[in-house]
């Protein structure tokens, strides 16, 4: 069982009762939107053993899904749903920080380019605009509006906690008002006003519009909308375009250095540390993880087997990836086996370790077939123990060896 739980940061501070006299949003045709997308994230509840989906909007922007930082964070299942009911995959690339409206923030990547009429503007041209989103609150006809002003005065919904949760009930003569995600709306934004790296508006938003992106001149986002009011047009606030801005274009231009790549992975992962830097390629390595990856931090390899501080040469070639690494300073050791077997062997592997000069590695662009070999890439093995093995023993040893050790090396003869 899925739980749909929309996401929108609102004010608590300034709650007043009084309820706009109008809503002036509109219903609009997704079709004729299609790169406003649903942004949906899912979390496992340890306590129900469920999945839960969280509701956002998101906007498609070539290669690019710009939303909320707290749409994203303490997740890591990421999809968009488009207006034809296409569902795909999206991966997080960078993220500010939720607590601050200001770096509320994160842009994530599309498998393949869209064609998008938006651009990103750090430029406020207009004292008007419009936010678009799957605010879960539905549009509120005016003969509804003063019965839930009286509703709210009648039941001492006073502040922002007790109104929210009277909000949150089946209204009498009304029902419930939060139930609308799956449409998309408009709504009329006034006094766009830039106050230090924040922009603020006067809208109408609710739960499902977090994410979305505040529009200008029709094509032109200028924010990402972070927190908002209740049911009135309130005061709403809207990270900063400049960061997304500035990671799209230095994926772009591929300009990107250590610390790009740092807090990319950072953003994803605990921990990560950006091991080695050679030629167009980074490793970056951290608890539970090993990648190879581009000069701009896209994953070639997942699961990254050789030594990052050993390599001594990284080459790709016809769909494969040749990596040579000096032999590690302790030897190659076996492990896993019967005790006594496991020693006798080690013991005549520390004899001849110092046979070993090198590690070449053969991996395939898909992490898949990953071949080794001890003999400066003469012969490979897909078991690291059986090419050591075979290094390391002749042939007539082999032939005289007992079949626990084969069993052991994982050699048949």
């Amino acid at each position: 069982m899925k739980k749909i739980i929309c996401a929108l940061y609102v004010f608590l501070s300034s709650f007043s009762v009084g309820v706009a006299a109008i809503d002036d949003r509109e219903y609009i045709d997704w079709k004729d939107y299609p790169n406003i997308v649903k942004f949906i994230s899912k979390d496992l509840n340890y306590q129900t053993l469920e999945w839960e989906s969280f509701l956002c909007t998101g906007t498609e922007i070539g290669r690019y899904v710009i939303t909320a930082a707290h749409c994203v964070e303490g997740r890591y299942h990421f999809t968009i749903e488009r207006n034809d009911g296409e569902v795909v995959k999206v991966e997080l690339l960078s993220k500010g920080d939720s607590k601050n409206p200001v770096t509320d923030w994160a842009i994530l990547s599309l498998p393949t380019e869209v064609e998008s009429e938006y651009t990103l503007t750090e430029n406020i041209t207009s004292d008007f605009g419009a936010l678009y989103g799957f605010g879960a609150l539905r549009i509120l006809s005016d003969d509804e509006i003063p019965k839930i002003r009286a509703y709210l005065y009648s039941n001492n919904g006073f502040n922002a906690d007790s109104a929210l949760k009277l909000l949150e009930s089946d209204i009498p003569g009304i029902g419930y008002i939060y139930n609308d995600g799956d449409k998309l709306k408009m709504s009329h934004c006034s006094n766009i006003d830039k106050s230090g790296t924040a922009t603020h508006a006067l809208c109408v938003s609710s739960a499902g519009n977090s994410g979305g992106g505040l529009f200008i001149n029709d094509d032109e986002m200028i924010g990402i909308l972070s927190r908002g009011g209740y049911l009135s047009r309130d005061d709403t606030v809207f990270a900063s375009i400049k960061p997304s801005l500035n990671v799209m274009q230095k994926l772009s231009a591929n300009n990107c250095d250590e610390d790009f790549i740092h807090d990319i992975f950072n953003t994803r992962y605990h921990n990560p540390k950006v091991i080695r830097h050679i030629k167009d390629y980074y490793i970056v390595q951290g608890d539970g993880i090993s990648f190879l990856t581009d000069s701009c931090g896209n994953v070639l390899l997942d699961r990254f087997a050789p030594n990052a501080k050993d390599i001594i040469s990284l080459e790709h070639k016809d769909g494969q990836f040749l990596i040579e690494e000096a032999a590690p300073k302790m030897g190659v050791f076996v492990s896993g086996c019967d005790g006594q077997v496991q020693s006798q062997i080690n013991k005549i592997f520390i004899e001849r370790n110092n046979k070993i000069e090198t590690i070449i590695y053969l991996i395939n662009d898909d992490n898949t077939n990953e071949q080794i070999s001890f003999d400066g890439g003469k012969t490979f093995y897909i078991n690291e123990r059986e090419a050591a093995a075979r290094f390391l023993f002749t042939q007539q040893e082999f032939d005289k060896m007992p079949e626990d050790w084969k069993e052991c090396l994982g050699v048949d003869k």
